[in-house]
This record gives C-alpha cells, sequence and structure tokens, in this order.
C-alpha cells in the first residue's frame, strides 16, 4: 500500500495524529492548495494511524516479554540445557562442507538445459 503522505512513513501515532489535525485545519479552512489530494490522505490516514498504534504496541509488549525472559534465565547454563557439552563442541566441524554438485546452480541450469 503506498503511502499516504510522504512524511508520514516511520512516525508515531502521535505524530501521525497531530498530521490528521493540521490536514483537518487546512481542509476546514479552505487552505489546502488541492483539497482533493489532502482528502484521500486523511482517509488513508486512519489505517497508517492504526499500524502505528499496533507497532508501538507490539513493541511494549516484546520490550516486557523479553525482560521476563532474561530474569528468568539468569544462572542457567543455555549448553547445558540443550544437551550440548565441550565435547561436542571440539567435534563439531569448523566450516559447512560444500555444496554437491547436484545442488549447484550450473547443474540445475544444465539440467533444465537438457545437458
Amino acid at each position: 500500500m503506498p503511502e499516504p503522505y510522504p512524511g508520514a512513513a516511520g512516525k508515531t501515532h502521535a505524530e501521525l495524529a497531530a498530521l490528521e489535525a493540521g490536514i483537518t485545519d487546512q481542509l476546514d479552512a479552505g487552505a489546502a492548495a488541492d483539497p482533493e489530494y489532502w482528502a484521500a490522505v486523511l482517509r488513508r490516514l486512519g489505517l497508517h494511524k492504526a499500524k502505528a498504534r499496533l507497532r508501538e504496541l507490539h513493541a511494549r509488549l516484546l520490550e516486557r516479554h523479553l525482560g521476563r525472559v532474561v530474569l528468568a534465565g539468569d544462572g542457567v547454563d543455555v549448553g547445558a540445557a540443550m544437551g550440548w557439552d565441550a565435547e561436542h563442541e571440539a567435534r563439531a566441524p569448523a566450516a559447512m562442507p560444500p555444496v554437491p554438485l547436484m545442488w549447484s546452480w550450473r547443474f540445475q541450469v544444465a539440467l533444465r538445459a537438457g545437458g
């Protein structure tokens, strides 16, 4: 969906509400240069305000949840909880093995070309 107004991207709900009030004031006063454009912006601004409100709410809830997870996780050895040990890490390969030829892009291109 296109932005209702180029300056609306990344704004908070309060900033969008202030923008809405300013547009409404200009339309009511008859000072808007292009009333049809600003009326269309005003119609879409409600949706963008709702999205901004949801983003802000989600950020607060996520912050609260992560705070609980961090507090609950104090003193927990993640490796031991996951069943990992020092021997497992010592046996682990340092790098990923190369991709087999049959999965390489050259093989796929040759396969599609019939060769």
